[in-house]
């Protein structure tokens, strides 16, 4: 290659290993001679290598992968993502374009960033530093991509702003940022003050318990728990994110430890993620045990009243050596949904909580309902075992799961599954409902600080190069 071209890639991609000037390619086009009358054949071949050298090169700058999965597949090899020097500790995305990752400087500690990509995640754009002594919660962005939502806890001080410490306090902050412009700009919606009181102090009759907004950021649910767990579990509703509260019902007790969720400002669901609670005493003696009387339950009028929902589990589920957990449920539209369920064994005694037992993997099963979620039925059971969250659902029949770096894949709800490899030997990875973000897309984290992206359903993958953050 000329050597006046290799010196201008050189400098524009690997010297700084930044996007490349966007005259690049004019100038070292420049660099070749626009007329050779009698260029040999060697000569034609080495003007085109030059020229596919700096294409390739501008897209491995652009961070994109340019082997297709089944490509690397087929060489056995799956993709190997670069590695960011930093924790992603949250992302969304609202397309295969758009989205936001917040990251922790330094792995483990510094400043909290988000970052927005609108081209795919090629380049990135700083939109939100933090550097209190204080962590997120949560994020979330509606998929309109202008309404978003933040919630900090800021524990130990209390911030006035980001940044702005006030006189050092035991008691725990709870802040809720709204953005309208996509996270161009944050506005404080809410505060809320937990006093740490001492233990010898008159402790509150209840506490804030799970709190579940919808896509917009701005309507949603939080319990508030009995100190003493006697009395009813009262639940909350906002619709100005939190800034203020009206109490809408109360949970029945038979359901007051399900998962909360909303599927829209109507529908709610309390679903058990275990249906069987291990705990013993000191000398080892398991504490008494009173099943729940359904696994689901069900609001139609926005949490105010709760019904239960008759499930046809699995016939092991009735054993008492095994363990339900029920996640909430995935609906498509207004009448059809998916709901995932899996059997894992029980724990043995006190010390063998974590530890499953020997040959008995856990088994992944999903319901279907066709009438919003009054019946369910059509039990199927997921190929192979796929962790909790590792289940991802396209529509009502195309279903993915993964198990470490390999993606199984269903079109007709479970009864066909086809195989292949996604990632490297060694790297994992996750799906869950919030990886789906349009038809055909999908972004995934792999590892602490890797993203990568599909944009057809899941057949090929991209690794996306990490943006440099300062």
């Amino acid at each position: 290659m000329n050597d006046l071209i290799r010196s201008r890639i050189h400098h524009d991609i690997l010297a700084t290993y930044e996007e490349p000037s966007p005259d690049l390619a004019r100038r070292a086009l420049s660099l070749v001679p626009a007329r050779q009358p009698r260029r040999s054949p060697l000569q034609v071949v080495a003007v085109s290598a030059a020229l596919l050298l700096i294409a390739v090169a501008i897209l491995v700058a652009r961070g994109t992968h340019l082997l297709s999965v089944s490509q690397e597949a087929s060489q056995g090899a799956g993709l190997r993502p670069p590695v960011a020097p930093y924790s992603i500790v949250d992302n969304k995305f609202v397309s295969a374009t758009t989205g936001w990752i917040m990251i922790q400087m330094h792995v483990t500690s510094g400043p909290l960033v988000l970052l927005k990509t609108s081209d795919g995640g090629a380049h990135w754009v700083e939109q939100f530093r933090y550097s209190g002594p204080g962590s997120i919660d949560s994020m979330q962005f509606a998929p309109n991509g202008r309404d978003g939502w933040m919630e900090w806890s800021e524990g130990g001080n209390a911030l006035n702003a980001p940044g702005q410490p006030l006189p050092a306090s035991s008691d725990l902050v709870i802040k809720s940022y709204v953005t309208h412009d996509g996270g161009n700009h944050w506005l404080l919606a809410s505060e809320t003050v937990r006093p740490n009181l001492p233990k010898n102090a008159p402790q509150p009759t209840s506490y804030p318990g799970q709190t579940f907004y919808l896509p917009d950021g701005t309507e949603g649910w939080q319990e508030l728990m009995s100190t003493n767990r006697q009395a009813d579990t009262v639940l909350m509703h906002t619709t100005d994110a939190g800034a203020t509260w009206t109490r809408v019902g109360t949970i029945p007790k038979a359901a007051a430890d399900g998962q909360l969720s909303f599927s829209d400002a109507r529908t709610g669901w309390l679903s058990f993620n275990a249906n069987r609670s291990f705990a013993w005493d000191a000398q080892g003696r398991p504490f008494p045990y009173t099943p729940p009387t359904s696994l689901l339950w069900v609001s139609r009028d926005g949490g105010a009243s709760w019904a239960p929902v008759a499930l046809p589990l699995p016939a092991a589920a009735k054993s008492p050596d095994i363990v339900t957990h029920l996640d909430a449920p995935v609906m498509i539209d207004a009448k059809h949904g998916l709901l995932p369920l899996q059997l894992s064994p029980a724990p043995a005694g006190p010390n063998t909580a974590t530890s499953p037992v020997a040959g008995q993997a856990p088994a992944s099963f999903v319901l279907k309902t066709s009438d919003g979620g009054d019946h369910w039925d059509g039990l199927t059971q997921v190929s192979g075992s796929p962790g909790d969250g590792d289940l991802l659902f396209m529509s009502l029949d195309h279903w993915l799961t993964t198990s470490g770096g390999i993606v199984s894949e269903t079109t007709d709800s479970g009864k066909t599954w086809s195989t292949r490899r996604v990632l490297a030997n060694g790297l994992s990875l996750g799906l869950a409902q919030w990886n789906y973000i349009a038809p055909n897309a999908i972004w995934a984290q792999v590892g602490a600080g890797s993203l990568v992206r599909s944009t057809d359903g899941g057949k090929t993958w991209t690794a996306v190069t990490p943006p440099q953050v300062h």
